[in-house]
């Protein structure tokens, strides 16, 4: 193995912010439904059922969200006795609008650390949801300089990376995925005989909670300021 020198950066709440968005939009769906006695759980735990119900009709991203809204505000109505009209779900999923055009915050060290990256590996963005608005992402923040590929994908699997390791020609063990859910960045990526290295998020999504492979090709780093070091004390092992 001639060690790593290609990185796959996943993006949401890896580069920039994204999961306090749909958390605050679902907090205003909750204040929304509290008039009508729902309690705050019952709406989080529809929201949740929800967008996974949404996931093979919408994918992921934020229409499948607002879809999500709509209908949790339909079921807990409904388990109320209430009588609901158009009105009232157009108003349950205009609390999901703002995820159409987020705002974008970088996490911190990102565009440094990028910098330094791009001048000793191949860097490739690899994220999933909307195509369009991932895309428009990147560009709003200013990151797509450093970038040698972008893969929009529809779901971030073992099958997935085999993809594109082959569509970049390049050995898995030769790339180092980097992202923050275990579900979809690391776990999936070694499997494929890939590195990785995790960078816990507080409000990463519950569903791309599970547990971490144990592996001598997993690593973890703070914060995406530490990733250059991380990945410096990672060469004695990829070589």
């Amino acid at each position: 193995m001639s060690g790593i020198h290609t990185l796959l950066i996943d993006a949401d709440d890896t580069l920039w912010e994204n999961n306090i968005y749909y958390e605050r939009c679902s907090q205003a769906l909750v204040e929304q439904l509290a008039p009508l006695g729902i309690a705050a759980d019952d709406v989080m735990r529809a929201i949740r059922r929800h967008k996974l119900e949404v996931i093979p009709d919408y994918g992921y991203g934020p229409r499948g969200y607002i879809e999500a809204l709509g209908r949790s505000a339909l079921q807990l109505a409904q388990e109320k006795g209430l009588a609901i009209g158009p009105d009232f779900l157009e108003r349950s999923r205009s609390c999901g609008a703002m995820m159409l055009h987020p705002p974008l915050e970088l996490l911190p060290g990102v565009r440094e650390s990028l910098r330094t990256l791009a001048a000793s590996y191949r860097l490739v963005l690899v994220t999933k949801g909307d195509n369009e608005l991932q895309r428009r992402k990147l560009e709003r923040s200013g990151l797509a300089e450093h970038f040698e590929g972008v893969y929009v994908l529809e779901e971030k699997d073992l099958a997935a990376y085999q993809r594109v390791a082959a569509d970049l020609g390049t050995d898995p063990g030769s790339i180092c995925m980097v992202g923050n859910s275990p579900k979809s960045d690391i776990n999936p990526a070694i499997e494929a005989g890939m590195w990785a290295v995790l960078i816990e998020h507080p409000h990463t999504w519950e569903a791309e909670q599970e547990a971490v492979v144990i592996s001598p090709r997993m690593f973890r780093c703070n914060s995406f300021g530490e990733l250059p070091d991380c990945l410096r004390s990672m060469a004695q092992f990829s070589t």
